[in-house]
């Protein structure tokens, strides 16, 4: 027990400091000392669907809103519906080239994907009319791909075929933009699920993998948007292969707060 002296002196005089509470006891002038209660922890800020960051432009995922193509035992996808509306929906009428539908990934929150054969699969979205310039913020969760053995196409947001983000063979390219070429935005890694973020200002390109910037912004021709093309075949390259399980768009930066709910939910619900 600790004495106590000075104005203090009343057994009205309570209070507390970090994790001690003082009780001061009149005529006595002693102070007992035990821990208070233990402060109730803040629960961290969290959402369940990317539509919950608002102005979600676009968002499809292969979760919900798909029609398949059933042959055997395997499924195939037709479309696939936009959650939000601004893109539309993916539409794949050519059987050949449908990716393939999987219920469910085991290492990935047991969640459903799109597996694309790399050859000729390809999801496009119907062009909008009027196009739509730059900010746009894109999120992707799909697999990356090594080094290929030559130039794959990964996603495109425009009708004209020299806008287009892609992975080049040559590992001194790595990962590039046409057009103009915009070389090294990100470098050759292996074949993990990744949560991809594009980010396009006026006039600049950069890429997030996890979440960590992969370079500076890059200048780029500043770009007119009018829909999402994932995976497709160009001049001298070939298709996109891997799993796709989700693509999210807004037409606006998100905010640092935004950035970090929006990474959280991926990486916690997709196990990454």
């Amino acid at each position: 027990m600790a004495r106590s002296t000075g104005p203090l002196h009343s057994d009205q005089a309570r209070g507390s400091a970090g994790n001690l509470t003082h009780r001061v006891y009149r005529g006595t002038g002693t102070v007992s000392r035990h821990r208070s209660p233990s402060r109730i922890k803040r629960r961290r800020a969290s959402i369940v669907s990317p539509q919950q960051i608002p102005g979600c432009f676009s968002y499809h995922t292969a979760a919900v809103g798909y029609l398949l193509r059933v042959v055997g035992s395997l499924k195939y996808l037709v479309s696939l519906q936009d959650l939000a509306g601004g893109f539309g929906q993916f539409l794949q009428s050519i059987a050949p080239f449908q990716p393939q539908w999987i219920s469910s990934d085991p290492l990935h929150g047991n969640r459903p994907y799109l597996l694309f054969d790399g050859v000729d699969d390809g999801l496009p979205t119907t062009p909008l009319v009027p196009r739509f310039s730059a900010p746009l913020d894109v999120w992707v969760v799909a697999s990356d791909c090594g080094i290929p053995s030559s130039d794959i196409g990964f996603i495109s947001f425009s009708s004209s075929y020299s806008r287009y983000l892609y992975c080049d063979s040559s590992p001194a390219i790595q990962w590039g933009w046409v057009s103009p070429a915009q070389y090294n935005l990100k470098p050759h890694v292996d074949l993990g699920v990744r949560v991809w973020r594009i980010v396009f200002s006026a006039g600049t390109i950069q890429i997030f993998i996890n979440g960590v910037a992969q370079t500076l912004p890059k200048t780029i021709t500043t770009t007119e948007f009018n829909r999402i093309l994932y995976s497709f075949v160009f001049v001298s390259g070939h298709a996109y292969p891997g799993k796709l399980f989700d693509i999210a768009t807004w037409r606006r930066i998100l905010n640092p707060v935004e950035v970090a709910l929006l990474l959280r939910y991926y990486t916690e619900t997709f196990n990454i």
